[in-house]
């Protein structure tokens, strides 16, 4: 059997997130999800089984970031569209707080 060799070098990138990256991106599914309507904190926690507490902090970071729009009474929607948020944008969002 011939042993097969490639020159191409194959490089594959991971990147970690940490526990506030992963819920801002949880909650960012969410609210695209939800197509511009305006979602509750505690429904987005519930439904991810994230605290509440942490989802409502991270969102008003992004909010302060004009990622998302929030009303009070209403909720947090997107403030932006969906494919415009990535998690390079998400990363210096959390990171300026």
């Amino acid at each position: 059997m011939k042993n097969l060799k490639s020159n191409k070098k194959t490089e594959v990138t991971t990147m970690r997130t940490n526990k506030t990256q992963s819920y801002a991106m949880a909650c960012i599914r969410e609210l695209a999800n939800q197509q511009g309507d305006f979602v509750q904190v505690s429904d987005i926690a519930r439904k991810h089984g994230l605290p509440a507490a942490y989802c409502q902090k991270i969102l008003l970071t992004l909010s302060r970031s004009g990622i998302v729009e929030s009303m009070r009474g209403r909720g947090f929607t997107l403030a932006r569209p969906a494919g415009d948020v990535t998690l390079e944008t998400l990363v210096k969002a959390l990171s300026l707080n």
